[in-house]
């Protein structure tokens, strides 16, 4: 068997199926042993938004909060196996704008579908020569609001406040490790009891080496100490995972957008 072979059939052990997860979170849930033990390997360090909440949880852990097509395939997914959907957010961390997932928040693309072909609309919310490199948090628009805040209006208005909980995760994360060979295993164990992470981990180009090197031992890691499995779901298909259509948007949002975001 090749390696790249070896490290598909690693990788794909990574993940739950969906067809399962709802029952095994939940079953955990009631594992007063288990809860105790990742509250302690945590320190008990456990994120004030999932505390508040007594259902299982489904995590997306992106860069800022936005309603694309990402979003909505997560959202219908977590909806039909009944667990409640937490959008991570980290607004601490850089605007790279070579970075796909953070380019598509300061040049937004309004299509049909995901796919290369479908026609398209795009508009640009940022001057990416004076943020590039900056914290997130700090990243103005052209209309001098906020990139997050405007992330947020947008997705208020298109998803509605009640039904996902967005919960800011830098100041955890800061405090679980500086790099992410820590803090993936603190956050590995979080989806050990308390949520399901939706998720793909890639073993091509860039990212191979992203995965081999930092996920699968954290993942190992976070196994050994919690005496489980952390519950991961994959969140696209095979062979679609790496689309650059999924940051873009729904068609029919553009009327939302334009509402607030006129030029």
């Amino acid at each position: 068997m090749s390696t790249q072979n070896i490290l598909h059939e690693r990788v794909s052990s990574l993940y739950t199926s969906i067809d399962d997860v709802s029952s095994i979170i939940s079953s955990r849930r009631e594992d007063v042993d288990l809860r105790d033990r990742v509250r302690s390997l945590l320190h008990d360090d456990i994120p004030a938004e999932f505390a508040s909440v007594s259902v299982p949880m489904a995590f997306l852990w992106r860069y800022v909060a936005t309603p694309n097509f990402e979003f909505f395939h997560f959202f219908d997914l977590v909806k039909s196996v009944g667990l409640f959907p937490v959008y991570l957010e980290m607004p601490a961390d850089k605007f790279v704008s070579v970075n796909p997932a953070k380019y598509f928040l300061g040049r937004l693309y309004f299509s049909d579908c995901i796919e290369e072909s479908s026609q398209r609309r795009s508009f640009r919310v940022v001057d990416y020569n004076t943020f590039d490199g900056l914290p997130l948090q700090d990243v103005q628009t052209l209309k001098d609001v906020s990139l997050i805040d405007f992330h947020r209006q947008f997705f208020l208005r298109a998803v509605g406040g009640g039904s996902v909980r967005i919960a800011p995760f830098s100041d955890w994360v800061s405090r679980h490790g500086s790099s992410p060979d820590r803090y993936y295993v603190d956050f590995f164990i979080l989806c050990s009891y308390f949520g399901v992470l939706f998720e793909n981990f890639l073993i091509t180009g860039r990212e191979r080496s992203f995965t081999e090197k930092v996920i699968l031992p954290a993942f190992d890691k976070a196994c050994a100490l919690t005496g489980t499995q952390p519950l991961i779901v994959r969140l696209e298909s095979v062979g679609s995972e790496d689309v650059d259509g999924w940051f873009h948007y729904k068609k029919n949002y553009q009327e939302i957008f334009q509402e607030f975001f006129s030029l």
